[in-house]
This record gives C-alpha cells, sequence and structure tokens, in this order.
C-alpha cells in the first residue's frame, strides 16, 4: 500500500512538473474523510492544480483536503447559488493550498510571495465532474 502511495505522489508531482509548476517538494494531505473516496479527492485536487498551472505560481507547497464539516448544506446551497444553470449540485468540496508567487507575478499576486490557506470550492452533480465555483481567502 505504501509503495502503491509513493507512486501516485511521484506521477502527481511529476504533471505539476510537466506545467510549468515547481512541485517538487509538494505535499498532498487527503485528512480523514468518511464522505469521499481518495479517487474524488484526486479529482479535486486535479481541477486546483491546473488552475495553479495558469497563474504566476512558481510552487506549489501543499494541496490538501479542507475537511468534511466544510462539506456541509449550507456551504452547498451557496454554491448551488453561484451557478447560472439549471443543474443542481449535490456534493461539495474545499480544497487548502499553499503556494508561491514568481518573481515577476502582475496583477491581484505580490510577486515572488507565499500564500497560505488559500481556499478552493468546488461542486459536483450526483455522477458529475467537480466544478470550480470560487477561491480565495
Amino acid at each position: 500500500m505504501k509503495k502503491g502511495t509513493l507512486l501516485l505522489s511521484a506521477l502527481m508531482l511529476a504533471g505539476l512538473a510537466s506545467c510549468g509548476v515547481k512541485a517538487e517538494s509538494a505535499e498532498i494531505d487527503y485528512g480523514t474523510t468518511s464522505k469521499f473516496a481518495k479517487e474524488d479527492l484526486e479529482e479535486a485536487f486535479k481541477l486546483v492544480k491546473d488552475t495553479l498551472s495558469t497563474w504566476d505560481v512558481s510552487q506549489i507547497k501543499n494541496i490538501r483536503y479542507g475537511s468534511d464539516a466544510n462539506s456541509n448544506d449550507e456551504n452547498l446551497a451557496w454554491l448551488n447559488s453561484l451557478k447560472d444553470d439549471d443543474e443542481t449540485y449535490t456534493e461539495c468540496i474545499m480544497v487548502e493550498t499553499d503556494f508561491h508567487t514568481k518573481e515577476d507575478a502582475e496583477g491581484a499576486w505580490e510577486a515572488d510571495a507565499d500564500y497560505n490557506d488559500y481556499q478552493w470550492w468546488l461542486a459536483r452533480t450526483e455522477n458529475g465532474e467537480w466544478q470550480l465555483m470560487t477561491w480565495g481567502y
């Protein structure tokens, strides 16, 4: 089991490295959950990492599951209120990241700075894929 976990982590880090974001030291924390399978978390993490790869980020330090307590009815209702379509989301998840911006980061980002506990809120319909709904502090 440990060998499989190490291999999976190595593959995830290799994927991040290929998209220009340094992730050699990124820590993946699945936390403890009774609501989601590891694959569910991996799908959510991938969406967050793919988004970060398009920003002025030089390194993802860690990515972690925000806890079952955040995946509640109140947050689900909030995320449903943000959507523009007729579908109803049935699950939500909060992911947190710590990352470092590039030395020449522009726009809303402070250059060469650490961003910690950055929240990502995702939702999905029953049997659907995660949708990134909102992010920030």
